[in-house]
């Protein structure tokens, strides 16, 4: 049978597992609609609670930063998924136009640019092949600005969240000092 502590261990741990439930839906739903309203009401309502805020707040930043990391990887896919696709179907190699160090930048290939580019360089592609090229390229740019929107919202979230990680830090450590002052005051040495 288990004693007090540990089913207060074990509630503790199911109410915890039931935030970070929710703390991803949550996120999933500002990116989805491109706001962090609701992020930010939910962390101001539990600031409001003060229900261990910031034990709560670095279970958020880590949330928040898997997801930032979670959309970066599939920035990457996109990116590696569209170069392998045309290069194998098509020959073409586009990595110049899509180098990975501008992965955040890809979404601005302008796709007028690349074709011409793919056509000077490619000569043995018909048109219907440039016509697919095109549409593979399109839906992979306009696909990689949806993800790069949300990695920026994602990153605005996450600078949210440390600001009040470590506002409510400094203002633990100052109640801290306050309450230790009260109890044993420094005598001044002269």
């Amino acid at each position: 049978m288990l004693d007090k502590s540990a089913v207060m261990e074990l509630l503790a741990l199911v109410e915890k597992n039931s935030v970070r439930s929710e703390i991803e839906e949550l996120l999933e739903n500002c990116v989805a609609e491109q706001s962090s309203v609701r992020l930010e009401a939910f962390i101001q309502h539990k600031v409001l609670m003060d229900d261990t805020p910031v034990d709560l707040l670095q279970d958020l930043t880590e949330s928040v930063h898997q997801h930032m990391i979670a959309l970066q990887e599939s920035l990457f896919e996109l990116r590696t998924t569209m170069l392998q696709s045309l290069n194998e179907r098509y020959h073409v190699d586009l990595v110049q136009l899509a180098p990975p160090d501008l992965i955040e930048d890809y979404y601005h290939l302008e796709l007028d640019e690349a074709l011409a580019f793919i056509a000077a360089r490619y000569s043995h592609l018909s048109d219907s092949d440039l016509v697919t090229v095109c549409h593979t390229l399109h839906n992979s740019v306009h696909r990689a600005g949806e993800i790069t929107q949300g990695i920026r919202l994602v990153r605005q979230m996450l600078e949210y969240v440390f600001d009040w990680t470590e506002a409510l830090s400094i203002s633990a450590v100052q109640d801290y000092w306050r309450v230790t002052q009260k109890q044993a005051p420094y005598s001044r040495i002269h």
